[in-house]
Order: structure tokens, then C-alpha cells, then sequence
């Protein structure tokens, strides 16, 4: 399954908080944030 068929499929929950979008290079502890993704970043 592609990404343009899973997202339709699944499930999102809006939960009552504050959150804060952060783009790092080093995270040092990824087990106590909420979500962690990560890209592959192209080399110029």
C-alpha cells in the first residue's frame, strides 16, 4: 500500500494540548515525544 491509498484509510484523533512542530538534525531522546518522523534529505 502507497501513501496516497493509506492516508484515506486511517484514523486521526485531535487531542486537546499544545503542540510544537520542531525540524532537529539531533534528537536525543525520541521514546519521551509524542511522534517522531523522519525524510530523506537530498544532497545538492
Amino acid at each position: 500500500m502507497d501513501v496516497k491509498e493509506a492516508i484515506p484509510k486511517s484514523i486521526a484523533t485531535i487531542m486537546k494540548d499544545t503542540y510544537v512542530y520542531v525540524k532537529t538534525d539531533i534528537l536525543e531522546k525520541p521514546d519521551i515525544h509524542f511522534m517522531v518522523s523522519k525524510e530523506k534529505i537530498k544532497k545538492l
